[in-house]
């Protein structure tokens, strides 16, 4: 039974890599065979919000054991663009911007093969003075 349970382990064990290479080849090949286009287009800010993750690592000095938090902290912009709703991570945008403000923005959008197309602000070109 011990031997069962090695086999399996070291059968998944093998398996986990090439699962998790495959996964990244599929999303770098999904990425470059989808068509990128560039727009500039008037969008608005409706939120702007940090998601701060708090990640433990544990770590061992001598005899203990401790957990080193790592703060992680994702700067969300949300905009309206038409339609559409483009969710903007990046600080250098979310620095920039304010709620319910104009902006006149550098927009990509990447579709691909299936047809899904997604939207994101890549920059700020200005702020529409009202």
């Amino acid at each position: 039974m011990e031997v069962l349970k090695e086999v399996i382990l070291l059968g998944v064990g093998a398996c986990l890599p090439i699962i998790i290479v495959a996964c990244i080849v599929y999303g770098i090949w999904r990425s470059f065979t989808a068509r990128h286009e560039y727009i500039s287009g008037i969008v608005c800010c409706t939120d702007k919000y940090k998601d701060k993750t708090d990640t433990y690592l544990p770590m061992k000095i001598g005899d203990f054991t401790n957990l080193i938090n790592i703060d992680d902290a994702d700067y969300i912009s949300i905009f309206q663009y038409g339609n559409k709703e483009i969710k903007a991570e990046n600080k250098d945008i979310y620095d920039q911007v304010k709620v319910d403000k104009q902006y006149n923005v550098k927009i990509e959008i990447t579709t691909y093969k299936d047809g899904t197309k997604d939207y994101d602000v890549m920059k700020i070109i200005s702020e529409i003075k009202e």
